[in-house]
Order: structure tokens, then C-alpha cells, then sequence
């Protein structure tokens, strides 16, 4: 399939599909144009024409028989500077009296539209002419047509590059000439993909700044932003060279280029010579601000990523981006490239392992050769750069971002390494000691067997006899004890909790519901606090109680107050006290209290190091579970995954033999992977997990409900409508069966089927589905409750789908200062309601602060979800759509390609959000659905 993407081609990007060598030259009619030297001939006779008409007549050849319009002309030929229609009829018409008689019939006027070029081009490529000579420059010489500028000094970096500075102001700038007919299709190519990146990208943008560019007359250049601490390199040798800067620093500013270099990547542009002397320092003074991408001139679109789009509209030919391909730097060559294979992002990643090599070993010089491991003692820095760097493209890491993430938890992820190492150390340790002990005995029992066996029979005999007595001591003193606690918990039931039955009390008799018997149980609990063991025990059983009916705040209180109570007079290792910080700890974080959450399995995987052997490892993992879904929970789905994949694979190794809680974790898992679209394997553990719970708990457990509820919404997300309805119609009555209409299971389902319903078009059926929804969750859970605040977007979506914009404004506003002050603004809830607000604002013609929200969306959601996540893939298509209204087709279409992209990954070419985004690719013209899902 390919894509017909519109755009416009600036003047500076007309001429860039001249192939890097050779010389292109266009035959019409009885004209030719020679590109290279910007000539045109009738007949052979030199013709003079002018730069803009010759601009213009350059990009016509390019859309033959095509309407352009008078503002593509503008854009393409002016550069987007003020001009009126005037001044584009007056071009048009120098072009034509070149043309002579041929004039109205080559280039014919759409009155209204534009113009149309009728002729039929035809394309030549010969060898190159010999260029013509770069003039000498020395300090004090003006670059042409710039007399207000003077060249200070030459940059013996690279080529002709010379400092210049403003005569009457003192800006500096660099000036870059081209020096033959090769350095002027670099320089055409830095251009156009500057404007690309500029285009497609929100500032601060991750690129040096091109200020401006002569391509008019010999010799051209480009005029680039000067940052006095110069590069990478030089930054890093003036400061004494890489081994005197600290490893953590070093490793920071490879993250920072990885982040850039993704930020590039996300619209399909490859830098291809990617190395520290082509990073820039920006910096106020010698303070060193962020560092910036520089030189281009071989850079090129990716092709495997953008798919056979129609690469014109990025200022390339097919030739450029095949057989001519120009090498970068050797050093940093991704072997791919070398052996003749076109690059992918993946070569710009492999530059990227070669640096981070380098900065990691301390020297700029030192090439990634056989043995390079040696030289690096960090292990999970040595996975880093193989897995950046790995020979074969497909074993690389998925992308720069990735890198970027990994180096930036390089601490996280050593303290986990340590923990594993500390837990085998330990068996391990364990294990010789068991053996050296056996084979003591062993030599023991050879040198003195008919002593020993002598001792051995009195000491089994007293010792016999001694644990004889010892037990029946023990068993005493439990049965003692278990006799107080039952009598004690037996006393509670009677007097305490069953009493609340009891007609001639308040509230009792016939009347009585469980949540009074639970709150009258809780408030007896006092009573029973100088038995700290009998005080927890039931804590955790009335706490479950409530949890189960979805009094969260209640059971929280119990299992506080249980927890206060026991400090001090359990031990922290004890299985009551493990148990409560764990409830608080899952509690903390279905409430959205991260920082709390985070703390509270931090404590328990630290208590659990001390854990005698058999709980120990069972402990851990369950520590690591609740970090897991923390990251879920965060919106960092990718290392959800990779945490949950890790804690099953422990499982198994560690023999921990507990199936509930192992199914536990993959049904998590199952949640991560839809978030990351690996719908066939989340299925499948779905289907394991549901199975497994229907046997051991039933088939109609409302254990299961949740289960359900979550694949049904992975099917509402694949619009699966049909069969999400019946199975969320289903569980709704079995939940309201069981557990009642207002349970969090039944308000769950019924969100749910007002989702289908505005999906499929129906906002006015959906709206009563949500308003139920948000009244009970406003009642029950407090507006401060993710839940609550979940109700509130599906409300406003419906007011949206209803034309109710500024209801919708008004609820989305106010869901949003709670989102952003409970969970932050970068968290996906946040994300997700801030899109919503967006579209909401542009529907209100606020497209000024709809803009400004939709790039702030895009700039936050990577640094968690993986670029092709659908709340990004929805942002990219409603600023299209924005962009699609103000007539700015160009960023209109870099929006909705990266939608397409992001929908096709994650549904297929046939799903009707992918069908959607390339219809808007292919046409123009045509207008975008209102759809927000």
C-alpha cells in the first residue's frame, strides 16, 4: 500500500532530490532545466530567468498536471513570508514571458485555486559538471549577499564553516558554505529536514536552530544558531577529556542525546552520522543548558518506519534514499550500513552503543572492537551497550528511548540485580554450610564410629526425651493459648458482632444490614488491643469485609489503627504484620496514594530480607508484585511487563509453589500487555487465569467479575462491541445478583455499556449510563478518587458527542486540577483528561489553548507510555484535526501519519481507526470524523 501524503516544498527543498552525485536535468516541451547550475534553456539558448519564477518552475515539474493552490506557493516558493496574491500573478507571469507563446498553454490559471503545470518532464541524471571553485574566504570578507555580516574566523571542524558576526548588533552565527555540487545537496537536505523536525515537533527542539540560508547564488550556505561551547568533543576535552567527569555524568548526557535522537525518530528522521562531534553544548556562559543535534547533511527518512509514504513531501528521491546512500563516520557505521543495506533507526542506535561505550570506558578514540567487555566492569552497563550496539539490527533495543530509560534507572535496576544476588548468596551460603556440616559428620563418624555410635544413642536417647517433654510443654502452652484466642474471638462474634442483631438494640432485628454488624464490629475492636495478635487477626478480617462491599476508607481506618496497635508488640516478620502492611499497601494504591504506596512495599520487601527461608522468597516476590502494578499504575507499561515477566520467571526458579499467586501475577501481566497491544498473549493468559479461578473458586465467584470486566474492556478497546456488551450484560447481572447494584464491580459494568454505546454513536443513551456512575462515585468515593474523576471524562465525553462543549469544558477543567494534583500532570489519567479538554476547546474555537494543551500531551506522554500508546496516537490525530482546520495541511498530515502508524500497530490495516487515518492521508480534501476514541 502507499500513501499519498500532501505537502509543501519549500524553495529551499525543491532542489534536494538531486541524487549526491550526478547532475539533474528536466526536458518539457522544448525547454530544459539544469538543476545544478540553475539553468534554463529553449532550444539549446540560454534563457534568463529570475530565482523566484525559477523556484517556482522547479517545484511545478514536481506536480505535473496537479492543482496548486496560491497559499502553496507561498508557503513553498516565499517560505511562508507575507506576500500577497499580487506578488505570486506577477511571478507567474515573468515565468510565462520566458515561456513566450507556450506561456498560457505550459502553465494555465485555475481561477479562484491556483495554477496547473500541463507539461510532461521528463527527468535526466547525468554525471556531474565540475563544480565551480569556492572563493577564497579570509577573516573580514562578508558572506554573499550578507554585507552586514563579517567572517571571523574559520571552524576547522568540518569543511568550509566560518564564525560570523553581526557588524552593528555582535550576534554571532555560523555560516556553512558548500564547496561542490555535493556539499550543496547536503546542504538542501539539512534544510529540508530542519524544517521537517521544526514542523513536526514542539520546542524546545531537540536540533540546532537554522536561522537562515542563501541557495540563490554561488557559493550557498545555511546560517546556523553559534553555541560558543562548541560540541560534545570539544565541551569534554575542555574540561580535561571524559575520564575526569564522573561515570554518572557521563552516562547522563548519553540519555540526553538517546532522548533527543528518539524525539527525531518519532517522525521518521535519521541523523545516519550520529558521534560527540555532531552533538552541541547550548549553554549560558560555560554552564552547560542541554545538548542539541547538529549536521544533517546525510541524514534521510526512514523508510521502514514511515512505510511507503511519498518521500517528495520530505524534500527526498527514491535515489537518495537507495543505492547513493553516503556512509557517516566509520567508527560509528552500523555494520548493516556498511555491508550495503539501507539504515533504520536502528543504525542511529548502534552510534548511539559506540558512544555509550566510549563515555563509559573514558576515551573519545576507542573504536567498539572484539573484547571490548573487558574494559567494562558495570554487567548491566555491559547489556546496555551489546543490546544497543549488537551486531545483528533486530537484537538491538527496540529504540533510542529505550536507552534512555534504561541508563536513567541504572541505580533501580542495580539494587534490584543486588537483591537477587543477595537472595542466592544466601541459599547459596546455606547450602555449603549443609554440605560441609554432612561431610564433617561423615568424617567424624569414620575416625570414631564405635565411639560415636555409642554417644550418638545416649544423646538421641536424652534428646528424645527432652523434645518429648518440650512438646508436650509447647502443646500446652498453644492449646493454652489458642483456647484464649478462640474464647476471646468467640466472645467478640457473640457479644460484639452477632449482638447487633438483637431487636431492642438501635438499628438491630430484621432491620440490620451488614455494613451496620461491620461498623459495630470495628468500634468494639478497643477492647481487644492488649491482645495485639487476637486485635490484628480480626482487623484483617473486618478490613477484607469492607473491602469486599467497596468501603475502602473504612477498611483503611481498621487496618491503621490494627497497625498502630501491633507496633512494638509484634514482630515486624510476623505474618499479622506483614499482611496489614501489605493490605494498606495495595489500599494506598487503588486509592492513587503512590508516594504512600511506593513507601509502604519498599518496608515489606525490606522486612521480608530477614524472613526465615521457607517465607522468604514468597515474601520478596510479593513485594516486587506490589512495585510492579505501582509501575502500571504510573502509566509505565513497558516495565510493568518486563517487572511482572521477571517476577514469574523467579517463580519458577525459586520453586515457589503457590498457583493462586502465580495467577495472580499473569493476570496483571494480561492487563500490561493490553496496554502495550500484545493482544495474543494477554488473551491467552486471560483465558489460563479465568479458567483457574472458575475451578478452585467456582464459576459464579464474584471473584471472577473484576476478570471479566477487564477483558471485556480489552475487547470494548478493539471494538469488539458485541461481544464486550454481552459479556459486561452478563456480569452486570450476576454482580447485581450478588453483590448488589451499587457495588464497584456493578458500577464498573454499567460505565462500561454506556462506553459501547457512545463508541457506536449513541451519546444521548450513553450520558444516564455515566451520570449513574459519577453520582455514586461522587457519594462513595469522593471527587478526589480516580474512579470518580474516570466517571467525569466519560461524562464529558458524552457532552462532547452531544455538542455541550462548554458543560464538557467546564467538568474536564475541574477533573483535571484534581487529576494533576493528586497523580501529577505526566500520570495517563491526567494525560487522558487534558486530551479530552483539548478537543474540547479547539470544538469551541480556543485553538490557541488547544494547541498548547495537545503539544504538552505529546511532550509528556513518552517519558511512560511507548510512543504508539492510543491515548498518544489519539492526541496526534486531534491536533491533526486541528491543524486541518486552520488550513496547515503539512503538520496536519505529520499528526495524522503518526496516528496511522500507532492504529495500524496496535489494530491492524483493516480497524476503522487505521481505515479513518489513512483516508485523511490519502484525501486532502476530505473532512475528519468528530471521533475522540
Amino acid at each position: 500500500m502507499r500513501l499519498v501524503v500532501p505537502d509543501r516544498i519549500p524553495d529551499a527543498e525543491i532542489a534536494t532530490q538531486t541524487p549526491a552525485a550526478g547532475e539533474l536535468r528536466w526536458q518539457f516541451s522544448v525547454f530544459e532545466l539544469n538543476e545544478a547550475t540553475r539553468e534554463l534553456f529553449r532550444d539549446g539558448v540560454l534563457l534568463h530567468l529570475e530565482p523566484k519564477p525559477l523556484n517556482l518552475l522547479m517545484y511545478l515539474l514536481r506536480r505535473p498536471g496537479e492543482l496548486v493552490t496560491k497559499d502553496e506557493l507561498i508557503e513553498v516558493v516565499w517560505s511562508g513570508r507575507v506576500v500577497t496574491d499580487n506578488v505570486v500573478a506577477r511571478c507567474v507571469t515573468k515565468l510565462r514571458e520566458v515561456f513566450g507563446d507556450e506561456g498560457q498553454a505550459l502553465l494555465k490559471t485555475v481561477h479562484g485555486y491556483g495554477y496547473r503545470f500541463t507539461a510532461r518532464a521528463v527527468r535526466v541524471c547525468d554525471d556531474a559538471p565540475e563544480a565551480a571553485p569556492l572563493p577564497q574566504f579570509r577573516p573580514g570578507d562578508s558572506p554573499p549577499g550578507r554585507p552586514e555580516w563579517v567572517l571571523v574566523e574559520h571552524l576547522a571542524s568540518a569543511g568550509e564553516v566560518w564564525l560570523g558576526r553581526h557588524r552593528s548588533s555582535g550576534a554571532q552565527s555560523v555560516f556553512k558554505f558548500a564547496t561542490d555540487g555535493r556539499g550543496l545537496t547536503s546542504l538542501k537536505r539539512e534544510i529540508s529536514i530542519y524544517r521537517l523536525i521544526r514542523g513536526a515537533l514542539q520546542a524546545p527542539l531537540p536540533v540546532v536552530d537554522i536561522l537562515d540560508w542563501n541557495l540563490d547564488e554561488a557559493p550557498s550556505f545555511i546560517e546556523i544558531e553559534h553555541h560558543p561551547l562548541g560540541s560534545l568533543r570539544d565541551w569534554v576535552e575542555g574540561r580535561g577529556g571524559l575520564a575526569l567527569l564522573p561515570l554518572s555524568e557521563r552516562l547522563a548526557l548519553i540519555a540526553e542525546i538517546a532522548v533527543e535522537v528518539a524525539a527525531i525518530h518519532s517522525i521518521g528522521v535519521l541523523h545516519k552520522d550520529l558521534k560527540p562531534a555532531n552533538v552541541l553544548v547550548s549553554g549560558i556562559g560555560q554552564q552547560r543548558a542541554r545538548l542539541l543535534l547538529r549536521d544533517f547533511g546525510s541524514g534521510r527518512v526512514d523508510i521502514e518506519r514511515l512505510g511507503a509514504l511519498e518521500l517528495s513531501r520530505l524534500g527526498f528521491s527514491q535515489s537518495q534514499l537507495g543505492e547513493r546512500e553516503t556512509l557517516g563516520t566509520l567508527l560509528y557505521t552500523a555494520p548493516e550500513v556498511l555491508s550495503g543495506q539501507l539504515p533504520t533507526v536502528k543504525a542511529d542506535l548502534y552510534a548511539l552503543g559506540v558512544m555509550l561505550f566510549q563515555f563509559v570506558v573514558g576515551d573519545l578514540r576507542r573504536p567498539l572492537a572484539p573484547g571490548w567487555e573487558r574494559d567494562v566492569s558495570d554487567e548491566l552497563l555491559r547489556e546496555d551497550i551489546a543490546r544497543a550496539a549488537d551486531i545483528q539490527p533486530e537484537h538491538r533495543l527496540a529504540d533510542a528511548a529505550e536507552l534512555a530509560q534504561r541508563l536513567r534507572t541504572l541505580q533501580e535496576r542495580r539494587d534490584r540485580v543486588e537483591a537477587r544476588s543477595r537472595e542466592a548468596a544466601a541459599r547459596q551460603r546455606t547450602l555449603e554450610q549443609a554440605e560441609r556440616d554432612r561431610l564433617a559428620l561423615e568424617r567424624t563418624r569414620a575416625r570414631r564410629a564405635w565411639m560415636y555410635a555409642l554417644v550418638a544413642t545416649l544423646v538421641l536417647g536424652i534428646a528424645v526425651s527432652f523434645w518429648l517433654y518440650l512438646r508436650e510443654r509447647e502443646a500446652e502452652r498453644r492449646a493454652s493459648t489458642a483456647a484464649g484466642t478462640a474464647y476471646a474471638i468467640n466472645a467478640f462474634l457473640n457479644d460484639d458482632v452477632l449482638s447487633a442483631a438483637d431487636p431492642y438494640l438501635s438499628g438491630g432485628g430484621r432491620n440490620v444490614t451488614v455494613n451496620s454488624i461491620l461498623s459495630r464490629a470495628a468500634g468494639r475492636l478497643g477492647a481487644l488491643k492488649d491482645r495485639p495478635t487476637v486485635h490484628a487477626q480480626l482487623s484483617l478480617t473486618i478490613g477484607q469485609a469492607y473491602v469486599n462491599l467497596g468501603l475502602t476508607d473504612e477498611a483503611r481506618d481498621v487496618y491503621t489503627q490494627a497497625l498502630d496497635n501491633a507496633r512494638g508488640r509484634l514482630s515486624p516478620q510476623s505474618g499479622e504484620m506483614q499482611s496489614l502492611f501489605r493490605r494498606l499497601a495495595w489500599l494506598a494504591l487503588e486509592d492513587g496514594r503512590y508516594p504512600e504506596a511506593h513507601r509502604l512495599f519498599d518496608e515489606l520487601y525490606e522486612s521480608a530480607q530477614v524472613l526465615p527461608d521457607p517465607w522468604r522468597p514468597e515474601a520478596l516476590l510479593r513485594a516486587r508484585y506490589g512495585l510492579a502494578r505501582l509501575d502500571y499504575d504510573t502509566g509505565n507499561f513497558v516495565r510493568a511487563v518486563q517487572d511482572y515477566d521477571a517476577i514469574l520467571a523467579d517463580l519458577r526458579e525459586q520453586g515457589v509453589d503457590n498457583p493462586r499467586f502465580q495467577r495472580e501475577v499473569e493476570w496483571d501481566l494480561a492487563q500490561s500487555l493490553y496496554e502495550t497491544h500484545d493482544w495474543a498473549r494477554a488473551d491467552t493468559l486471560t483465558r489460563n487465569v479465568e479458567a483457574y479461578f472458575s475451578e478452585s473458586l467456582g464459576a459464579e465467584s464474584p471473584g471472577l467479575y473484576w476478570i471479566r470486566v477487564g477483558y471485556g474492556l480489552s475487547l470494548l478497546v478493539r471494538e469488539r462491541f458485541g461481544e464486550a456488551g454481552e459479556l459486561f450484560e452478563a456480569v452486570l447481572a450476576q454482580s447485581t445478583q450478588t453483590l448488589g447494584e451499587r457495588h464497584p464491580v456493578s458500577m464498573a459494568c454499567t460505565e462500561a455499556l454506556g462506553m459501547i454505546r457512545l463508541r457506536q454513536g449513541d451519546a444521548a443513551e450513553a450520558l444516564p449510563y455515566f451520570q449513574t456512575v459519577l453520582d455514586w462515585r461522587m457519594r462513595y468515593r469522593g471527587p478526589q478518587h480516580y474512579l470518580t474523576r474516570e466517571a467525569m471524562l466519560r461524562k464529558a465525553e458524552a457532552l462532547y458527542g452531544l455538542n455541550r462543549y462548554s458543560e464538557a469544558e467546564e467538568l474536564l477543567t475541574r477533573a483535571r486540577e484534581l487529576s494533576v494534583a493528586q497523580l501529577g500532570e505526566e500520570h495517563p489519567a491526567s494525560l487522558s483528561i487534558s486530551r479530552v479538554l483539548a478537543e474540547t476547546r479547539a470544538a469551541l474555537g480556543n485553538t490557541v489553548q488547544a494547541q498548547a494543551m495537545f503539544d504538552r500531551v505529546l511532550a509528556l506522554g513518552p517519558r511512560r507510555m511507548p510512543a504508539n500508546n492510543l491515548r498518544l496516537a489519539w492526541t496526534h490525530f486531534g491536533l491533526g484535526r486541528l491543524y486541518r482546520a486552520q488550513g496547515r495541511e503539512v503538520r496536519a498530515a505529520v499528526q495524522f501519519e503518526q496516528a496511522y502508524l500507532a492504529f495500524e500497530a496496535a489494530f491492524g490495516s483493516q480497524d476503522s481507526r487505521t481505515l479513518e487515518a489513512q483516508r485523511l492521508l490519502r484525501n486532502p480534501s476530505a473532512a475528519p470524523s468528530p471521533r475522540l476514541f
